[in-house]
């Protein structure tokens, strides 16, 4: 399967987790600032899917890159972690 989302060398840890509500894939979108410059408006993950609509909160960079903050945030699983827990 190709997954965008996948680094060449295989490392998980630079791919966005499918959505956790329906499984569609997920994309780092930046929202547009008020006078239009996309540089200045936020960033969230958000769900591929427009029947499902999931999306994580609004970060708003100030001058560093938050893709890896998002990321993180969005492949956080807390029910995985119970889940193994339970076996």
């Amino acid at each position: 399967m190709d997954d965008p989302n996948m680094n060449a060398y295989g490392d998980d840890s630079d791919r966005l987790k499918p959505c956790p509500f329906c499984g569609a894939e997920a994309e780092i979108i930046t929202l547009e600032g008020e006078d239009g410059d996309v540089g200045i408006g936020a960033q969230c993950v958000q769900c591929t899917s427009s029947a499902c609509g999931a999306a994580s909160g609004l970060v708003y960079p100030l001058m560093d890159d938050v893709t890896d903050l998002l990321r993180e945030r969005w492949n956080k699983r807390h029910n995985a972690k119970v889940n193994r827990n339970e076996r």
